[in-house]
């Protein structure tokens, strides 16, 4: 495996563009002194395949910059079914939820082809004992991911099927929009199969391909191909859904809409 840093293995264009990347620079977390530390600590940049078991519940903490591709964590319950949790994507940081455990919480499998940087749980600890930026930026990070878990739990508990549906939709829009730097973006790649989606939203397949055809029919959607979403009628869909763009608003916060800080140079 190469070792590569995992602020330049984000793939698609110049990673100083990556809205993450600008967030670490905005908070002060990427300095000189940082750059050089993590060229010299110990971690792996690993390619797995699609549908890999990546990380087991109960294993030893990692921490993992997703660099390219599509991850999700989920939960295995008593009756063999499943629960996913969180979807992730370019850009994304898998384990912030447990990086002050020992172990992961949850299981993490590849939904496609995928990269990522994969750092333990003492190199993890001892870079945010070293760099406190990094530190604030995290917590920011986890309390906005604990807004997003919020919202979710919320979709799922009291929406109906459609709204659900149109619920999910935009929040895989908001965070596409976010990591592309395309505000105006309505066609987006999903590239997630109805087994995972239908896991995430607590429905069946059918109910998930049903809703979707629904949602066509009613001109709100289109579907040019199986995992291709063109949303026709924005306004129409956050309307009936009660969807709120965390997404923006972090980015607001964090002041990285619009702002593109200087990189410090790399020190050996």
């Amino acid at each position: 495996m190469d070792k590569l840093t995992p602020m330049y293995t984000l793939e698609g264009g110049d990673y100083m563009d990556h809205p993450s990347v600008r967030g670490l620079l905005l908070s002060g977390a990427i300095t000189p002194d940082f750059l050089r530390d993590i060229w010299n600590s110990p971690y792996d940049v690993i390619t797995f395949s699609k549908n890999e078991a990546v990380i087991e519940a109960a294993s030893p903490m990692q921490l993992m910059v997703v660099t390219y591709g599509w991850f999700f964590s989920y939960s295995e319950l008593p009756n063999g079914q499943r629960q996913v949790h969180r979807i992730y994507m370019d850009g994304d940081i898998i384990g912030d939820d447990d990086f002050s455990r020992q172990r992961n919480s949850f299981n993490i499998e590849s939904a496609t082809k995928s990269r990522a940087a994969v750092m333990d749980a003492p190199t993890c600890r001892k870079l945010l004992r070293q760099h406190t930026g990094l530190l604030d930026y995290l917590t920011r990070n986890l309390s906005h991911n604990l807004l997003l878990s919020m919202d979710h739990a919320k979709s799922i508990s009291r929406l109906q099927t459609k709204e659900r549906l149109a619920h999910f939709i935009l929040s895989m829009l908001s965070r596409i929009r976010w990591t592309s730097r395309k505000p105006d973006l309505t066609l987006i790649h999903i590239p997630l199969n109805q087994g995972i989606i239908s896991d995430y939203l607590g429905l069946t397949n059918v109910h998930v391909s049903r809703t979707l055809k629904s949602l066509e029919v009613d001109g709100l959607i289109e579907r040019p191909e199986p995992n291709k979403y063109h949303i026709l009628d924005e306004p129409a869909l956050v309307k009936m859904s009660g969807f709120i763009d965390r997404q923006k608003q972090f980015a607001e916060e964090m002041g990285v809409l619009n702002n593109k800080p200087e990189a410090p140079a790399r020190r050996a």
